[in-house]
């Protein structure tokens, strides 16, 4: 009998956050449980009453949900919670749901709207807010100005300064994993290189094969922008283990992608163009 089994799909979110504050990094768990937890979360912003703790829920789930590629279904629930938190004037909630938001435009490619948002962020930030919501949305800043090719060193410098008083286990990763993509669009591979392979020690030790395989993808990139040739093939292989550990088989379009590109630079044209075509398949 598989976890989500384990539960009634009648949970409300309120029954569901301890236990997703227990499994929040654990992938295979809450792939198991993320359609009965979605739909709680749902049901649950239909309520005044519950509508912090959906909020809660969502800010739980938001990572894992983003590496489910649900930018679009995840939207209308942010607004929601946003409506709620405002109309609570819960700065922190609105701190919290302005950053999900940011990342999320984001992945949808809405560069502007994304810098908008994690302006709002930092506007009702407060001193109630936890390391945790800022650290987020300090990290969400890092990835909006690497996507202009940029990078404040100062906000780095600030995400570090709050590293040590974070809570939530993956943050760190994710910082050390967005400093690598970051320094990677900059340019500075020997930076990217060393932020890499600190967040794929940290997934690592989280045993969070899905955002392992991320993170070897990004050192693969870096390794090739390098000149270092082999290294890249390793990591590029090293990912395709990990994901063959997972239910995601959309990253195996990535897989494809960066075996054509090892080909490509290998002057190997014909196995490039057979890699390549899979991965758009």
């Amino acid at each position: 009998m598989g976890e989500r089994d384990k539960y009634p799909q009648s949970r409300s979110i309120g029954e569901w956050l301890q236990d997703l504050k227990e499994f929040q990094t654990d992938y295979v768990w809450l792939g198991e449980n993320y359609p009965d937890i979605f739909e709680a979360i749902r049901e649950g912003m239909q309520r005044p009453h519950s509508a912090l703790d959906a909020i809660e829920g969502l800010n739980l789930i938001f990572q894992y949900a983003m590496t489910r590629s649900e930018y679009k279904e995840l939207q209308p629930l942010l607004y929601e919670g946003l409506l709620h938190a405002q109309f609570l004037d819960d700065h922190e909630a609105q701190t919290q749901i302005w950053t999900r938001l940011g990342h999320n435009h984001l992945l949808l490619g809405l560069l502007r709207e994304a810098k908008s948002a994690f302006e709002s962020a930092f506007y009702h930030d407060t001193a109630r807010n936890s390391a945790d919501n800022l650290l987020l949305t300090y990290i969400g800043r890092i990835k909006t100005d690497a996507l202009q090719y940029r990078i404040d060193e100062n906000i780095v410098w600030k995400s570090f300064d709050l590293a040590g008083k974070v809570h939530t286990p993956n943050l760190l990763p994710t910082l050390y994993s967005t400093l690598a993509m970051a320094y990677l669009f900059t340019g500075e591979t020997m930076q990217a290189l060393g932020y890499g392979q600190t967040a794929y020690c940290g997934w690592w030790k989280l045993r969070n094969e899905v955002e392992m395989a991320n993170t070897a993808f990004i050192l693969a990139e870096t390794y090739r922008k390098a000149g270092l040739t082999r290294h890249a093939a390793h990591m590029v292989e090293r990912a395709d283990q990990h994901i063959q550990k997972t239910d995601y088989s959309h990253k195996s379009a990535l897989f494809a992608y960066q075996k054509g590109l090892d080909n490509l630079q290998a002057a190997d044209y014909e196995q490039a163009e057979s890699w390549l075509r899979m991965s758009l398949a």
